[in-house]
């Protein structure tokens, strides 16, 4: 278990630092709730809404709303197919503001286990449709999303109530198609931080997150700094 954590930890270090770079950096707070909901068989229901906020003299700051609600089937253990519709309004200090509706379907696999370490697979699909509003203008982009992720238990073997945990994860963002006022750009995050298990159904997450951006048209990296304050709750789970 030391040995993955280590690899995974070192993957994590090298790839923030050639991120920074050579780039810019804002800074950015993100707060988020997420509930999830047990159905009958073998669904459940998940929302994620929440706010962030990027602070800036240098470059448009901008506050932004979400909401997200979202299904999942889940047969086996291994892995599950999901699916939902984002919903952002976005509040701009020097563009139009922005609405934007996003529907979006995924697969998670969670293989392999190595000891303590469990990773995650999950790859996305998302479809943004942008209307600038106080505009005629609006924007569409197709969007590919692959992201590994991981939470190391610290001080139990297991996820289990009260235990300590460290999360790491990578994420990787591609633009399939692009339509009119849409950006092409690629995106890259990096995650780590730590998470508590409150309750067997509750669980509070800080983290860092470092979001790479690349404007493949005016060939522009900037770097967002994050953090991250998230907390989960289940609710109809044995």
């Amino acid at each position: 278990m030391l040995n993955s954590s280590k690899f995974l930890l070192f993957l994590f270090i090298c790839l923030a630092y050639n991120s920074l770079s050579q780039s810019s950096n804002t800074f950015q707070v993100w707060t988020d709730y997420n509930d999830f909901h047990k159905l009958n068989g073998n669904w459940q229901f998940f929302n994620d809404g929440g706010y962030r906020i990027r602070p800036s003299k240098e470059y448009n700051s901008f506050s932004r709303f979400h909401i997200r609600p979202s299904f999942e089937y889940k047969k086996q253990v291994l892995y599950s197919f999901r699916a939902g519709l984002g919903l952002f309004y976005t509040i701009n200090s020097e563009i139009n503001n922005m609405f934007e509706i996003r529907p979006w379907q995924g697969f998670r696999l969670n293989w392999p286990n190595i000891n303590r370490v469990r990773l995650v697979h999950y790859t996305r699909l998302e479809q943004r449709f942008f209307d600038f509003l106080n505009s005629n203008e609006n924007a569409f982009t197709f969007k590919f999303r692959y992201k590994l992720q991981t939470k190391i238990p610290i001080n139990n073997v297991s996820l289990a109530e009260g235990t300590y945990y460290v999360k790491l994860s990578a994420e990787l963002f591609a633009d399939l198609a692009i339509v009119d006022k849409a950006t092409n750009s690629d995106r890259n995050r990096f995650e780590l931080g730590v998470g508590y298990l409150l309750k067997r159904n509750q669980e509070i997450q800080v983290i860092y997150l470092l979001q790479r951006n690349k404007n493949n048209i005016e060939d522009i990296i900037q770097n967002d700094n994050v953090l991250r304050i998230s907390f989960f709750q289940r609710f109809g789970y044995n």
